[in-house]
């Protein structure tokens, strides 16, 4: 039986990704605060770094030969989580 221990590794990274951008500022800066540069750059370097990691543990999976397809769709959640953005800017840069 396989254990899959890249597979949760990856996913646990998405998850930590998503509460260090999205509840941990909502619950540590007070309403109305302004968010200076380096702690923004902070929150989308410690994203990056998260969402990378999930994605270097896909490639794991796969090379491991734990679960092909699985390992593909985690790491095309990771690419989809860091092109989003850019996505997002290009989309509202055209409206």
């Amino acid at each position: 039986m396989k254990k899959y221990t890249n597979i949760w590794l990856s996913l646990i990274s998405y998850v930590l990704a998503f509460i260090v951008a999205y509840p941990i500022p909502l619950i540590f800066l007070p309403p109305g605060y302004i968010v200076s540069r380096p702690v923004s750059n902070l929150f989308i370097f410690v994203c990056t770094v998260f969402v990378g990691v999930g994605i270097f543990f896909g490639f794991r999976s796969i090379k491991a030969k734990e679960s092909t397809w699985l390992g593909h769709f985690v790491i095309l959640i990771g690419f989809i989580c860091l092109l989003s953005p850019l996505v997002l800017f290009f989309i509202g840069a055209r409206l």
